[in-house]
This record gives structure tokens, sequence and C-alpha cells, in this order.
């Protein structure tokens, strides 16, 4: 994986989960939030999942996308509950929303420009 790709991904993302955060709740200090969540969480899992890729080879995707999303779900879940003073529960539910927008958009992108 290129820098150039882990810059795009982390962009898109930044966007896709901003935006929505933009639109809904029109709250900039939660769209700050969640570049701050990002910015913590996507490179590190994008690099991860292509070293596994790299490492396990291709049937390892699925499997590892699946975990790294969680992962990414609960680390933001804590940074939203630590910066907004969110319940856990709203925290949680608002990064599983997030993420799982943003990944299955990635995921029909991917599908579509592979």
């Amino acid at each position: 994986m290129t820098l150039g790709r882990l810059l795009t991904n982390l962009l898109l993302t930044v966007a896709l989960e901003g935006g929505a955060l933009w639109v809904f709740p029109r709250d900039k200090k939660l769209v700050w939030y969640s570049f701050l969540c990002n910015l913590l969480t996507n490179p590190a899992a994008n690099l991860l999942m292509a070293l596994l890729v790299l490492w396990q080879g291709a049937g390892m995707y699925l499997p590892a996308l699946v975990c790294l999303e969680l992962l990414v779900v609960a680390a933001e879940a804590f940074v939203y509950r630590l910066l907004a003073g969110w319940p856990w529960k709203k925290a949680a539910l608002c990064s599983l929303g997030l993420n799982g927008f943003s990944c299955g958009v990635g995921l029909l992108l991917q599908g579509v420009f592979a």
C-alpha cells in the first residue's frame, strides 16, 4: 500500500464520516471529533490490513476487515465518549454507524474501481 493510497483512504473516510455528522446533527465539534478519530485509527487500520493480506494472502481480507473494523469502532467509541462526554451506548452506536457507512462506501468503490 502506497502513501498516496493511505492518504486517499483517510481523506475519503474523513469526508464521508464528517459529512454525515455535518448533515445530521450539524455540529462542528462532532465533525472535529470525527476527524481526530479517523486520524488516529484509519491509517493504522489500513496499514495493518495491507500487512495482514500481504503476509497471509487475499483470503485474510474479510476476516481482517471484520476484526480491524471492530477494533476501530471500539477505539473511536472511546474517543467520542471522552471528547463528547457521551455514554458508552451512544458513543458505540455513533462509531458503529459512521464506520459501517464509510466501510460500506469503501467496499462499493473498491468493487467498482478495482
